[in-house]
C-alpha cells in the first residue's frame, strides 16, 4: 500500500480509503504476503476491475491511433523522439 500511494502521489490514509471504495465495488482485493513479510499487503485487480481496466486500455489505444494516424509519419517520428527525451528527463 505504501508503495501505491507514492505511485499516485496520495497519502497513505488516502490511499487506503481509495483501496475500501474499490474493494467495496469488487474491483480489487488486498492481498497478504504470507511468505516474506506478512505486513505487506498487495492490491491486485479483481475480475470485474480487469474487465475495465481492458476496455480502458483498449480505449486509450483507440485513441492514440486517431490522434497518430491525423499526424504525417515524419510529424510521427518527431512527436515520438520528443515523447521519448521528455519521459527520459523524469527517469533521472
Amino acid at each position: 500500500m505504501t508503495e501505491l500511494s507514492k505511485e499516485c502521489r496520495l497519502a497513505l490514509s488516502s490511499m487506503t480509503g481509495v483501496v475500501d471504495r474499490m474493494v467495496a465495488k469488487g474491483l480489487v482485493k488486498r492481498v497478504r504476503d504470507e511468505n516474506e513479510d506478512r505486513r505487506k499487503v498487495y492490491v491486485e485487480l479483481d475480475k470485474k476491475g480487469e474487465k475495465i481496466y481492458q476496455i480502458l486500455l483498449e480505449n486509450e489505444m483507440e485513441l492514440i491511433i486517431t490522434m497518430m494516424d491525423a499526424l504525417k509519419p515524419e510529424e510521427q517520428d518527431a512527436l515520438l523522439k520528443a515523447l521519448g527525451k521528455a519521459v527520459g528527463s523524469l527517469e533521472k
